[in-house]
């Protein structure tokens, strides 16, 4: 989930498009179909080796031995092998934490893992009883966070709640993919959106309002405002942004109807009042981009949402 190289490009693009200030690497130790215990014994010459600031740590989904859920009737040593398997789970975390403790010391980031859909009307073999393991798994972050002065990340419950209220309206719906395990585009969007809330960023690409009777720069957020003058057609003014919208590519878009992720995270609003009733061509660095009426204008529009703006 991790090694798919997803969710966490979507965080790197908002922190690139937002703070484009910024210098930032970003290193990826996920492998596909590994375990806490696999990071562990890897941990010297694939891990150390970056001398990471902040670590951001997401593992369980291979843990939790999932070939042992999925029975009406789990027999004594199931039940003690699941809790084996939850058991070095745990010691695994712990000894993870202490070797990067031991080396740079980093920001700790938890993440709850994300979740396995137990719950979906879908071909797969349903291994029911995954998700809780991964709730439990979820548990184990959240004190290790506590106990090492680290933060958490919550994917596993904030996805079983989106999953479990979209499958209200289709039984067949999955946030994550078809085999019940690996989300699509639009799942890792939602683990972004729920990283980047975590962290407190801002919704904001810019804000700017215009007086249009007035040739009044009203507001100017994240934004400079100049050379504003009143036309025959409306008005004209130069805006410099200090950032860029985050721009969504089409894969992840089913996501915005899941999550409140437009309004969380990209907000470059314009809004211009005053002007007569009638309909205006919106254009930008000589280039017509859409056309809105007065009232429109004058609610606000949301630019980030425009793809055909240059920016």
């Amino acid at each position: 989930i991790t090694h798919s190289r997803k969710y966490h490009t979507y965080v790197y693009l908002y922190y690139l498009t937002r703070f484009p200030e910024r210098k930032i690497r970003f290193y990826n130790s996920g492998i596909a179909g590994d375990s806490a215990g696999g990071a562990v014994s890897r941990f010297d010459w694939d891990i150390k080796p970056v001398h990471c600031n902040v670590a951001t740590i997401m593992l369980g989904m291979n843990d939790i031995s999932r070939g042992l859920y999925g029975k009406d009737n789990p027999t004594e040593q199931d039940l003690a092998n699941r809790q084996r398997a939850l058991d070095s789970h745990h010691a695994n975390m712990i000894k993870l934490v202490e070797l990067l403790k031991a080396d740079t010391n980093p920001e700790l980031i938890l993440i709850t893992p994300s979740i396995y859909d137990d719950t979906a009307d879908i071909p797969t073999p349903n291994l029911f009883g995954c998700n809780a393991a991964l709730g439990v798994c979820g548990g184990y972050a959240r004190e290790l966070a506590a106990a090492n002065g680290g933060s958490v990340v919550d994917f596993h419950d904030a996805m079983t709640e989106i999953n479990l209220a979209q499958q209200k309206v289709d039984p067949k719906f999955t946030l994550v993919g078809p085999d019940r395990v690996h989300p699509g585009d639009p799942g890792m969007m939602v683990m972004a959106w729920l990283f980047l809330k975590q962290q407190g960023v801002p919704s904001e690409v810019s804000t700017v309002v215009i007086d249009a009777p007035g040739a009044k720069v009203v507001t100017a957020s994240n934004a400079a405002v100049s050379d504003l003058v009143k036309t025959a057609a409306g008005v004209k003014f130069t805006v410099a942004e200090r950032c860029l919208p985050m721009p969504i590519e089409p894969s992840a878009k089913p996501a915005l109807d899941w999550a409140p992720i437009i309004e969380a995270l990209d907000r470059a609003t314009l809004t211009v009042s005053g002007l007569a009733p009638g309909t205006y061509a919106l254009s930008i660095g000589g280039q017509k981009v859409r056309e809105y009426d007065a009232a429109t204008l004058a609610a606000g529009i949301n630019l980030a949402t425009c793809e055909t703006t240059p920016q």
